[in-house]
This record gives structure tokens, C-alpha cells and sequence, in this order.
């Protein structure tokens, strides 16, 4: 609640971790304490995504390395679930080749990981079917969707 919080704007949507290579060195010039990173689901994209899973990997630990260097730390996002209807080899790419490896990598390097996949996914226990709360059916969460990623993100700054 005490934190001055001053936000990079170094996103935009529809991109893939080549993006994130190429402004980390602009982000880390103004000396952030923490970057927030997920990139992954345009990396699945059989049209978009370039690199194999492995090369994600290392894309990824490329990114924590250099924030750790210049002193910043780093919360990665593991994005949420694709629709299951629609994209589906995006989504299996996704589901099964990068979330592994977004926990791998973020598990050697010492980053901290926010599981928004899961806890989208989780929604199913509640009740709730979690793809019903993609707002356009197919990849952008809703109302719901955006508090479940607010909730797993603040999980991860305790009280």
C-alpha cells in the first residue's frame, strides 16, 4: 500500500518473447525493481511462434538473467488457458510444450512464477467452466478472468 509504483510501458499485446529481447535492455535502463513478464501464447501460435520450446526456454532465462544482473527481479505470468475450441494446436503447444517450461525455467533461475493457468483452470472447482469467462470465447479473459489474474498475481506479494 506504501509502494511507489511507476509503470514501463514496454508491453503491446500480439507479440512473442523476441519482443521482450528486444526491450529488456530499454526496460532495465530505468532501473525497475520488478519487471512482470508472460509471454507464451503467441510463442504457441503455429504461424507466429518461431522457436521451439527449448529455444523459448532459453529465450526465457535469457530475460531473468539479465534482469538479476542489473539488480531487478522478476514475476513471471504463465498466461491463461487458451479456448478449447478454438486454436486448439496453439493450445496444445502451449498446455503441453511451454507452461513446463515457463515452471523449469523459472524454477532454476530463481524467479518468481504467478500460475494464472492454473488458476484460471481451477475455476472448474468453483463451479465456474473457465472457459466461459473469456470474453470474445476465445482468448481475452473477462471480468472474472481479469480478477483471477489480479488475485494470482497478488499472491505472490505477501502481506
Amino acid at each position: 500500500p506504501k509502494s511507489d509504483i511507476q509503470v514501463i510501458e514496454a508491453y503491446r499485446g500480439g507479440v512473442t518473447i523476441d519482443y521482450g529481447l528486444e526491450q529488456i535492455d530499454e526496460v532495465l535502463s530505468a532501473k525497475p525493481d520488478l519487471i512482470i513478464a508472460s509471454f507464451g501464447v503467441n510463442d504457441a501460435a503455429p504461424r507466429v511462434g518461431k522457436r521451439s520450446p527449448q529455444q523459448f526456454g532459453e529465450a526465457m532465462a535469457t530475460l531473468l538473467d539479465k534482469s538479476k544482473t542489473a539488480g531487478s527481479d522478476t514475476l513471471w505470468v504463465v498466461p491463461f488457458p487458451l479456448s478449447p475450441w478454438m486454436n486448439i494446436p496453439q493450445a496444445a503447444v502451449l498446455d503441453d510444450k511451454l507452461i513446463p517450461v515457463m515452471h523449469h525455467t523459472a524454477a532454476t533461475h530463481c524467479a518468481a512464477l504467478a500460475d494464472v493457468h492454473t488458476a484460471f483452470r481451477n475455476l472448474d472447482s468453483r463451479g465456474i467452466p473457465w472457459w466461459s469467462q473469456h470474453h470474445n470465447w476465445h482468448n481475452h479473459p473477462g471480468n472474472l478472468g481479469h480478477l483471477v489474474y489480479a488475485e494470482t498475481l497478488l499472491l505472490c506479494f505477501p502481506k
